[in-house]
């Protein structure tokens, strides 16, 4: 569970296999869109895709911590509190997409001839 701090409320956030779902659902992709949509997030995404991931994120995140969906404006106030598009480099946004992130890919062992070390010199 991840715990998104917005001024007094405390906005509990969880990531697994059923957010994927909900937000390959929100999105209209499949899972291998859901890896390409990661895959955006590390290689400088434009602010407007940054932005629409991020809120996709958030979105798929509360609705499994807490079985209700938010609304787009409760989720774009929410980023509002945090600083806005432009703290989606910094604090607890990109806490909260390294968390989903780590999750995702926790214990993900590469494939035979996939050289992820070369990949990140490049």
């Amino acid at each position: 569970m991840f715990e998104l701090k917005v001024g007094e409320k405390t906005i509990n956030l969880k990531w697994g296999t059923y957010a994927m779902k909900l937000l390959c659902e929100r999105t209209g992709t499949t899972l291998d869109g859901f890896f390409a949509l990661l895959g955006k997030m590390a290689d400088s995404p434009s602010q407007q895709e940054a932005f629409n991931m991020l809120q996709w994120f958030l979105h798929a995140g509360y609705e499994y911590a807490n079985g209700s969906k938010a609304t787009d404006i409760e989720v774009c106030e929410w980023i509002d509190e945090l600083g806005g598009i432009v703290a989606v480099n910094k604090g607890q946004l990109v806490d909260y997409i390294n968390y989903v992130v780590s999750l995702t890919m926790n214990g993900v062992t590469p494939l035979p001839g996939d050289n992820v070390e070369s990949k990140k010199k490049e």
